[in-house]
Formats: structure tokens, sequence, C-alpha cells
């Protein structure tokens, strides 16, 4: 019993670590892909930044990849879980105030459908043109695909309302700010609305560079 418990605590800290973990690559990604803003020079600018830490660059992808296998693997347990009547699953439901709410099973739902967008997105970006162009280049071709451009369009509003769930969740499990949840919720919500906002304007850039 004690091994099971000492189990399932490790699993509920590795998503939590995993979970702010991809939080954090999410903003740095959106930052990076806001440089679009600046004109197709200054994303290349960019990305060839990121060209040149070649290294490095491949080292956190492989760290990416990880958590993103190692989060969405816990999270399909607990669903399981959650259709099986797990006992600790309910128990957390009713702890981060989930229990028989919409709002629980959109989280889940999103993500699932963000391992299958995450899925398409790798494919195109593993066997898509490799082409010596620049970067926004080959970003705009594969947007000018309009199933593809779907795609990462509804990956965004999933990835944006999953990471904003997750992050409530976080701060509700750790006893984080208790006295301004509902303050945070709204918080959340507004910038999750705005940052996904941002993020399409951002992909409709991509799709009409000149």
């Amino acid at each position: 019993m004690k091994r099971k418990i000492l189990w399932q605590t490790f699993l509920a800290v590795l998503q939590t670590i995993t979970g702010a973990g991809l939080v954090i690559f999410l903003a740095v990604h959106l930052f990076g892909s806001s440089m679009i803003n600046f004109g197709e020079t200054g994303f290349n600018a960019y990305t060839t930044h990121l060209d040149h830490s070649n290294l490095l660059i491949q080292g956190l992808i492989f760290l990416i990849a990880v958590a993103v296998f190692a989060h969405g693997l816990n999270g399909l347990r607990t669903v399981w879980r959650y259709f099986k009547k797990g006992k600790e699953v309910h128990q957390y439901l009713i702890n981060m105030k989930y229990r028989d709410s919409f709002l629980w099973y959109v989280h889940f739902a999103t993500g699932i459908f963000m391992g299958l967008f995450v899925t398409v997105h790798l494919i195109v970006d593993c066997f898509g043109a490799k082409e010596a162009i620049t970067t926004a280049e080959i970003v705009k071709t594969r947007l000018q695909n309009d199933w593809y451009l779907a795609c990462m369009i509804l990956l965004l509003v999933c990835v944006i309302f999953h990471a904003c769930c997750g992050t409530r969740n976080i701060l509700i499990k750790y006893g984080l700010l208790p006295k301004h949840q509902r303050k945070i919720q709204i918080a959340l919500l507004i910038g999750g609305l705005a940052i996904t906002i941002f993020g399409i304007h951002n992909l409709w850039l991509f799709r009409s560079l000149p």
C-alpha cells in the first residue's frame, strides 16, 4: 500500500513538473513566433540565432519530447482511471473543484486533441520540404494549406486552454494564493483569450508573407 502511495505521489509530482516545463516552453515558443511581427527578416534573425546554438537546441528538443511523452501518458492514465472509477482520481477532482464539471471534460479533451494535432505538426515538420529557404518561407508555404492552418489554430486553442487549466490546478494543488483563486481564474481566462488571439494573428502574418 505504501509503495502504491509513493508511486502515485511520484506520478502526481511528475505531472506537475512536466506540465510547468511545457508551459514555460509554450511561452518561449510563442515569444519566438511573435518575431514575425517585425517582418520576415526579424523572424529569420531569431531562427538563425537558434541554428547557431544547434547542440543546445537539439538537447532541449529532446527534453521537450520526453516531457510531452511523459505528461501525455500520465494524463491518459488519469483519464483511464477516471472512467474506471479510481478513488484517488475522484478525490483529485473534488480537490481541484472539477467534480461533475464541464471544465474537467474539456481539460482532458483538449489534451487528447493536442496529441492528434501535435502528431500532424511533427509529421509535416519531419517529412515536409527540405529546400534551402528561410524558415519563414517554409512556415508560410505550409500554412497555405487550409487544413494545416486549421490544425494549427485548433492546436493553439487546445494548448492555451490546457495550459491555463494546468496552471490553475498547480496553484490549487500547492495552496498558492488561496485567497485570490477567483481573481486568478479570471486573469487566466482573459490572458488565455488574449494569447490565443495573438497566436492566431501570428499565423495569419506567416500566411500573408509576400
